[in-house]
This record gives structure tokens, C-alpha cells and sequence, in this order.
């Protein structure tokens, strides 16, 4: 921070618990292929009626691995994923971070045009999908072709770091125009262990798959999951879209773990009483959610983070008749409340957030501007804190994030309601 704003500023600084033994030099494929060895016939995927035990999705994903190895896919490049949901969108999406490359995920119904725009801004080795797609412009890799019997040896990934990319998010912004957000291997594999420190996701849990893989909180379900061991299950889509259906299917598939938006729990109609832990965030949580929800025996959680920030920064356990909060800071994360001016924001505010967490990146059509580095080189972004609602505005180097309201310190938690969604 500069020195005049360090003059003219009030800071109040909250850190998460001190952490070191879950920084580590690993990329994502490392966290799955260990779980994979510790429990190979441990149910990993159901859908419909499919099932991929670790073991067979850990074969699964090596077999597509090797044959993207095998077209020149390495480390530090990026592959577009675009299938349908179900459990070949995850044998690829694995596959792909087997390679050591990242992926560009997009959702089953996005227009052509617009995934032609997001490859060529990431300028992407190509897209793993179903069917060729004409006038792309780059290789397309068919799920069907990459998943069939392997001749001979596998090929494997070698030299993936923890700085190499991870994925990247595109969202549209407030302008419509597409702004990728690239995420390294490090920072996600630290904020997996991170949330998972104060969640406690564990591997006999059965957890809902349900968030697109275009959405960053589907971290949260598939590759916790992967993590610890845990079983997800996959709702077919007519399913996952009838608020009235999915709470008897989650009750009928023993599901103990839920991550959700808070609109989506507004909806059901009945409870789900093998739920141990719901995990919420993207939007604001009503009160009126936790009074419903939460009771003994069951941990009702809410997240906060930008996408910048890999996936969230914080996190409350929420509890009736409690204000629900955006609470302390995750293990190795920090949040910086900053109550006076804050040089560059052309309107009146009361305070600003930081989060001193691991950096992220931007690709091309977001601003090349490096963000604000803490003296350990973590990563700190700026969100806007208003008391008249959320706000868009442009602080910290040019990035963009939702702003968060009526908030405040009180006894080491942040007090206020917030959004999460990507921009």
C-alpha cells in the first residue's frame, strides 16, 4: 500500500490459522492419483446407472491422458472441455489435468461463437468435446476416441509445476464481453486442502455433484472429493433442475454433503435428513435458510471469495438465530478491512476488503496489469465494502469484483452480506 494511504487509512487485519504443513508442491492430478492408490475400489462416480470406481476412473483418465500426450498437450497450455454432464465430462476434465495442462470448461449449452472467442483469447491447444465443430480453427479431440483401449505403454506427464495454470473461468463482466481468470495448480491445491481444514469432508461421505463445471464452486464438490476419497454422485439433468425431485433423490443416494446457492435450498419443499454438511455460497445466504437448515447434528457452512481468489477466501459456520456472516479467513488466507478512503474509487464508501490469499492470473482480454503483492507474495485483491447495496467498480490494478455490503468487523468476523458469483 502506499504511504500516503497508509497514513490516511484505518486497517483492521484478520488472518486464518497458520498453516504450513498444507503448502505443498503438487498439482491437482497428484491429489486425485493418491486417493486413486489408497482406496482403487472405492466408488468415485455414479451416474445413472454407471459407476467408475477410482481405480477404473484413475485407467479411465491415463488412457485420455496419454493420447492428448501423445497429440503434443504439456504443462502450461490450455485445453477447451465442452461435453454434457455426466461421468465422461469428469473422465476428461481428469484427464486433461493428467496431461499437466489446464482446461477451459464450458457448459453444455454455450454457443459455438462464443467458445471459439474464449479459445482463441486463451489460445488453446484445442477442445476436448463430441463431435468435430467446423470453422474452429484448432484440433478438436473426440471424448469417445480418447477413452478407447491403449496400445502399447501409457504415455505420462512429466515436469508439471505448481505455477503452471490450472484452469481458466471465463465470465462475461458487466461490459458482456468474455474476461478469462486463470487459476495455478498451487493455489487450487492449497485452497482444496485449505477449506477442506475447517470443512472436514471425509472419505465416507456420498456428496452432490451438481454445480456446472464452468463454475468454480464445483472445486468445492469434485475435487474435495477427490481429495479425501469421498463418492460423488450425479444427478441426471431433469433431476438436478426440479427442486422437487432432487431432495428425494439426494434422500434415496444417501447424499451427506451438500454444496449449493442458498436459492437452491430455498426451493425444496422437504428436508434431507442424512445431510451432515451444506456447504453454501455464490450469493447472499438468507436467515431465513439458516433457521430452516441448520440443527444439531448437521454443520451449515457459507463461503465468500471472489474467482480471483481461487473458488473462496472465507468461510462461517452458521448458526439459528445468529446473523450470518462471511466469518474468518480460511488457513493461509487473510482479509485486510481498510475503513477510510482508498485512492481511485470515484464515490463515497465506507470501506474496502482485501484478501491476501494466492495469486490468480488474467488471460488476454482481462487487463495484464499484475495485481498487488503482500510482502510474502501472496496475492491481495480489493473488493469494495458500500452501505446503500453491492456495487460494481474497478479497484486494485484494474480487476473487477462484486462488492459486498453492510459490513464491518466484530470479534474477528467479517459481519456483512455478500455475493460470490463470478463477474
Amino acid at each position: 500500500m502506499p504511504e500516503n494511504d497508509q497514513q490516511n487509512t484505518s486497517e483492521s487485519r484478520l488472518s486464518g490459522p497458520d498453516s504450513p504443513e498444507i503448502i505443498r508442491s503438487e498439482v491437482l492430478a497428484d491429489l486425485f492419483e493418491a486417493s486413486a492408490a489408497k482406496v482403487p475400489e472405492k466408488p468415485a462416480l455414479l451416474f445413472a446407472d454407471r459407476q467408475l470406481t477410482y481405480g477404473e476412473l484413475n485407467a479411465a483418465a491415463d488412457r485420455v491422458a496419454s493420447r492428448l500426450i501423445a497429440d503434443g498437450v504439456r504443462p502450461g497450455q490450455i485445453v477447451g472441455l465442452w461435453l454434457p454432464r455426466g461421468i465422461d465430462l469428469l473422465v476428461m476434465q481428469l484427464g486433461i489435468a493428467k496431461t499437466g495442462a489446464a482446461w477451459l470448461p464450458f457448459d453444455a449449452d454455450t454457443p459455438v461463437d462464443r467458445i471459439k472467442v474464449c479459445l482463441d483469447d486463451a489460445e488453446s491447444a484445442g477442445l476436448v468435446t463430441l463431435a468435430n465443430i467446423d470453422d474452429l480453427d484448432r484440433r478438436c479431440w473426440l471424448s469417445d476416441e480418447l477413452q478407447a483401449a491403449h496400445p502399447g505403454p501409457l504415455n505420462h506427464r512429466h515436469d508439471a509445476r505448481p505455477g503452471d495454470p490450472a484452469y481458466v473461468i471465463y465470465t462475461s463482466g458487466s461490459t458482456g464481453k468474455p474476461k478469462g481468470i486463470l487459476i495455478n495448480q498451487g493455489a487450487i491445491c492449497h485452497f482444496l486442502r485449505s477449506e477442506n481444514a475447517v470443512l472436514g469432508i471425509r472419505e465416507e461421505d456420498r456428496v452432490y455433484q451438481g454445480f456446472s463445471v464452468a463454475f468454480d464452486m464445483s472445486f468445492e464438490e469434485i475435487w474435495i472429493s477427490y481429495l479425501v476419497g469421498a463418492t460423488l454422485w450425479l444427478a441426471p439433468k431433469e433431476v438436478a433442475t426440479d427442486p422437487e425431485a432432487l431432495p428425494i433423490a439426494l434422500i434415496d443416494n444417501h447424499i451427506s454433503v451438500l454444496h449449493a446457492v442458498p436459492t437452491l435450498l430455498a426451493l425444496f419443499a422437504d428436508d434431507v435428513p442424512g445431510l451432515r454438511l451444506i456447504n453454501l455460497g455464490g450469493e447472499a445466504c438468507p436467515q431465513a435458510i439458516v433457521e430452516r437448515w441448520a440443527r444439531p447434528g448437521r454443520q451449515v457452512f457459507n463461503t465468500y471469495g471472489p474467482t480471483e481468489a481461487t473458488v473462496s477466501a472465507s468461510l462461517a459456520e452458521l448458526h439459528p438465530g445468529q446473523p450470518v456472516t462471511i466469518g474468518r479467513p480460511l488457513p493461509n488466507y487473510g482479509l485486510l478491512v481498510i475503513d477510510a478512503a482508498v485512492e481511485n474509487i470515484p464515490f463515497q464508501h465506507d470501506a474496502s476488503l482485501h484478501i491476501v490469499g494466492f495469486a490468480s492470473e488474467t488471460v488476454n482480454i482481462l487487463s495484464h496489469a499484475a495485481p498487488g503483492f503482500d510482502t510474502d507474495g501472496r496475492v491481495k485483491i480489493a473488493i469494495g465494502l458500500f452501505d446503500h447495496g453491492v456495487r460494481r467498480i474497478d479497484i486494485c490494478h484494474g480487476l473487477k469484483h462484486l462488492g459486498v455490503f453492510l459490513t464491518r468487523l466484530r470479534d474477528g468476523i467479517i459481519d456483512g452480506r455478500c455475493n460470490r458469483c463470478p463477474l
